[in-house]
């Protein structure tokens, strides 16, 4: 059966790169078919999802460790945050942890050696 599209609703924006959907369908038949997309993620084609955020709003970055420490500044943390952590590089390099996160601020990426000063690429996820 041939399907016509009725309507695309964007009924809120949940975040940067969130947006909740309602999309409605119409079969040749009459009847209709409806669904909720939740937290619709920017997908480029052929590439997968991109995650946004520029200047203090960022989800994902690089920082570099100065004497195994490092302040990470932006809006997107919370307590509840999922941080994780890739180390570039293996000079001087220790375990890498998450530490002391500020709501909505900030939070600080540590190494278990103090002499680490490598980069350290981190991303934010959030559990839905």
């Amino acid at each position: 059966m041939a399907t016509k599209l009725i309507s695309q609703l964007n009924a809120s924006i949940a975040g940067p790169s969130a947006i909740d959907a309602l999309l409605e369908i119409e079969t040749a038949g009459g009847s209709s078919l409806s669904a909720t997309v939740k937290q619709l993620s920017d997908f480029q084609a052929g590439q997968g999802p991109v995650i946004g955020g520029g200047g203090s709003h960022k989800r994902i970055g690089t920082a570099t460790l100065s004497g195994g420490t490092v302040t990470v500044t932006t809006s997107q943390v919370d307590a509840a945050s999922r941080i994780f952590l890739t180390g570039k590089g293996a000079t001087n390099a220790g375990f890498l942890y998450v530490d002391n996160i500020v709501n909505d601020t900030s939070f600080d990426i540590k190494s278990s050696n103090g002499s680490d000063a490598r980069d350290v690429h981190w991303v934010i996820i959030e559990e839905a």
